[in-house]
């Protein structure tokens, strides 16, 4: 006995158009009205969605990805032209090192309001090197607690002195500092020890990440520091002037920040427990991000915040079960 295949014939065959802006296949302009909008209005009307709408239509379709994130990726490469850093070298160094870029050059990211920096603040965990080149030279190795929070701009940064050190760099023709951060626990887990939720957020070698999006959105931020009960004031902090400066308010009681809600159900509660990655934040994959993996590792935190959802503002939560009960007559 001899089996043969049936060869199954399609009538014809169609090609997708090539769209040159996300060098892709898909549905052409005919189909898909949206498309046919010119680029400069698209990123336009996308520069006015909120992050939540920019996340969904970021997942709906390759162009759509590209669309969203080419803002995101431009940004980042001008900050770092800015610094004098030609960004492909410097992005892959930190893919090697598992290194971030936290502070006020990620919040410019996701607040375009935010001027450009003086100072690029990278964190590493690994004990490299200092990189004296683009024009950079070596000016201070910061051991002392004072001096980490003096240059930082943050008094209350890390619990239990995570930070071992920190190289000041200085490029005196273009006025410009960077600190390399040398942490003792993963770079992301210091980022989320920051004074404020405002300034939880990073950029890694593919990626830029905000970790409390409805809040760095609505310009809030939530204090994570130790506010004193006798009336005295805390250490001075530069770094909240500037945020306020820039537009943000700073609230000690999460209530007042997020608004009533059901704890911990609100992706900006206190009481909910976080993790890198989750669906709770917004990243951004850049455009001409490399193939290569992640080297940096995933953590979990919660914050803790002088005035958690624990306070008498909470909204209780509780079980409630509802029986229907059905007569019969016997």
């Amino acid at each position: 006995m001899r089996i043969r295949r049936l060869v199954q014939r399609y009538p014809y065959r169609e090609e997708l158009e090539w769209c040159s802006f996300c060098n892709k296949r898909h549905t052409s302009d005919k189909d898909a009205p949206i498309l046919r909008l010119p680029l400069d209005l698209s990123l336009f009307i996308v520069s006015l969605l909120p992050f939540s709408d920019r996340r969904s239509l970021h997942d709906s379709c390759l162009h759509m990805e590209k669309l969203v994130a080419t803002p995101v990726t431009t940004r980042v490469r001008n900050t770092l032209r800015t610094f004098g850093l030609d960004p492909a070298p410097f992005l892959e160094s930190m893919q090697y090192y598992g290194a971030v870029i936290g502070g006020m050059a990620a919040l410019r990211i996701f607040a375009e309001e935010v001027p450009m920096p003086r100072v690029l603040e990278v964190y590493d965990d690994n004990d490299a090197s200092d990189d004296r080149g683009n024009g950079y030279r070596l000016v201070d190795t910061l051991l002392h607690t004072y001096e980490k929070c003096t240059v930082l701009g943050y008094r209350h940064y890390g619990y239990g002195d995570n930070i071992v050190k920190i190289f000041r760099m200085v490029n005196t023709t273009l006025d410009r500092e960077i600190l390399f951060i040398q942490c003792r626990v993963p770079p992301i887990a210091l980022i989320t020890e920051a004074p404020t939720t405002a300034l939880m957020n990073f950029i890694t070698s593919n990626d830029a990440v905000c970790l409390y999006p409805e809040l760095t959105e609505a310009r809030k931020g939530l204090f994570t520091i130790v506010i004193p009960e006798d009336g005295s004031s805390t250490f001075d902090i530069p770094v909240f002037d500037r945020l306020v400066g820039h537009g943000f308010t700073m609230f000690e009681n999460a209530t007042r920040a997020i608004g009533r809600h059901l704890c911990p159900m609100n992706p900006s509660c206190p009481a909910l427990s976080r993790a890198y990655p989750d669906l709770l934040m917004y990243s951004v994959h850049f455009t001409d991000a490399g193939s290569y993996g992640s080297r940096i590792p995933s953590i979990t935190w919660n914050l803790n915040v002088p005035s958690s959802c624990g306070s008498s503002e909470r909204i209780q939560t509780g079980v409630y079960l509802y029986f229907t009960v059905k007569w019969t007559r016997s």
